[in-house]
């Protein structure tokens, strides 16, 4: 595959993927913080292949405070033809999944309906664990997922 995306510049038509990117809402009775139980869709029609490593460089770049939209976004380089979405779109790859609240990513896979959030993934990984990780290594979490292996791996 990494000869195909050479040749067409680092996009692969039919690359689909998504991040789900929860984070916190505030309950003004019990005045506090909690995980929210929604969250924000970005889908990437040529982009699945790399949505681990630019949430990870997206990491890189807040000092692990999490990840936004606007963040992912304004990532340089080549046109990220990203949506914003309140479901996940088409997809091939499994979910890269940002708890901003908990301050974690994990990898889960397709929720039952596009309208729903996506599981809850086996493993999480710290921001400063994910921020960490090169780009084979956060691929091949996510390939592991994808075919249905748990890890973790050894000396991730």
């Amino acid at each position: 595959m990494a000869q195909f995306r050479a040749f067409v510049k680092g996009f692969i038509m039919g690359d689909r993927g998504n991040v789900f990117i929860r984070g916190s809402e505030f309950d003004p009775i019990k005045r506090q913080e909690f995980t929210a139980k929604r969250g924000i869709w970005i889908y990437g029609h040529w982009s699945g292949y790399d949505f681990p490593v630019h949430v990870r460089n997206a990491l890189r770049k807040t000092g692990n405070y999490g990840v936004s939209v606007t963040g992912l976004l304004a990532e340089e380089g080549e046109p990220r033809y990203w949506e914003v979405s309140l479901g996940m779109q088409d997809n091939e790859y499994p979910i890269v999944f940002v708890d901003n609240h908990n301050q974690r990513v994990g990898f889960s896979p397709e929720p039952d309906a596009y309208y729903e959030m996506p599981p809850e993934p086996a493993i999480w990984y710290s921001f400063a664990e994910y921020a960490a990780m090169d780009d084979d290594t956060v691929r091949r979490l996510r390939d592991e997922v994808k075919r249905g292996r748990r890890y973790p791996f050894p000396g991730v």
